[in-house]
């Protein structure tokens, strides 16, 4: 296990298997798991993961359910699928942080099979010629206008560099020269 101090890498001192452990386990962030109760779950944490995966995923939660109805797959696949969703939920559901939403990537894999699955159905009843123009033209337009209208919307709103710089401005401006800026946010002053 490389532990020294120059170096690239984000390494870190493991002098015996306790701290090995620890790390692994993810003991330092404890005490944001499962913190929150009956009623915030149901009432706060499911209606915003379901925000945010429909906010993702879009019309493919149809496609999904067309798929996951169908049940194209083997029924074993289909469980373990279903087990993996709901773990990964369960846990998302149950985690204090405040980018929960990489955590539902592997959630969003599972839908995109079964939307993959419910495509295939549907693309299978029907044939070639009412295909190519009924639902793969329209498939891949839509597709290229919802990443470039998401493209657009990232580079406006939501670039990161853009953001801290205007909120580092502000505050500069705010203060008087010679003043000292005393911030928890040490990664952007």
């Amino acid at each position: 296990w490389r532990s020294h101090a120059h170096t690239l890498f984000l390494e870190t001192s493991i002098p015996d298997w306790q701290t090995f452990w620890w790390y692994v386990t993810g003991a330092q962030f404890k005490s944001r798991m499962f913190t929150f109760t009956f009623n915030e779950i149901f009432f706060q944490r499911l209606p915003m993961l379901i925000k945010i995966t429909i906010k993702e995923v879009h019309v493919f939660i149809l496609l999904a359910w067309i798929g996951f109805v169908r049940k194209n797959i083997p029924l074993k696949t289909s469980i373990f699928l279903i087990l993996i969703f709901l773990g990964n939920l369960f846990y998302a559901l149950n985690y204090d942080i405040s980018d929960i939403w990489v955590y539902l990537i592997p959630n969003y894999f599972i839908i995109f099979i079964y939307a993959g699955i419910g495509l295939n159905k549907l693309l299978s009843s029907i044939n070639f010629h009412k295909k190519l123009l009924f639902i793969i033209l329209p498939t891949l337009a839509a597709t290229c206008l919802w990443y470039g209208y998401h493209f657009i919307q990232k580079e406006i709103y939501a670039n990161p560099i853009t953001q801290d710089a205007k909120q580092i401005k502000d505050v500069l401006n705010s203060v008087k020269s010679n003043a000292i800026i005393l911030t928890d946010q040490y990664h952007k002053f």
